[in-house]
């Protein structure tokens, strides 16, 4: 499990932002044509509930850094500076993308739709991939976890 024990590692060059671009454009190809075909047929829902996480995760996202400032622990510190960037570009993507997906017809059979759907759940799984790594770094780091492990 060499991909897991180094995932935001300097020499691994595979971070967990590339992983989530890369997951989220595959993702959203999928999703935007599996939404022009019919097949996911209440992609509103789905929008709604991807908006709901992204501002929970943006709370949790601010308690942790006031946490980190009020008791400074290293490795919480690390870890948020490690994946708050990418993370927040998760977080802001998918609440802008859901908002404006919320906003039009979301029909199955419209290019714009699809479009919709596609740009939200990339930033959705751009979100999901980074606070994945972002709490595999903070459990690691809390509980002393060592790189060869």
């Amino acid at each position: 499990m060499r991909l897991m024990s180094s995932y935001n590692n300097e020499r691994c060059g595979l971070s967990t932002c590339c992983l989530g671009l890369v997951l989220g454009v595959i993702a959203a190809v999928i999703f935007g044509i599996l939404f022009f075909f019919g097949l996911i047929p209440v992609a509103s829902l789905g929008v709604d509930i991807a908006l709901e996480v992204a501002v929970i995760v943006l709370i949790l996202l601010f308690v942790g850094a006031y946490l980190s400032e009020v008791n400074p622990t290293y490795f919480l510190a690390r870890c948020l500076c490690r994946h708050a960037a990418c993370l927040l570009a998760g977080i802001i993507g998918t609440i802008a993308a859901s908002t404006i997906a919320l906003s039009i017809l979301l029909a199955p059979g419209l290019i714009s739709s699809a479009i919709a759907v596609a740009v939200v759940v990339f930033f959705y799984t751009l979100m999901l991939t980074e606070t994945a790594g972002f709490l595999l770094c903070f459990a690691c780091k809390a509980h002393r976890c060592k790189e060869n492990e």
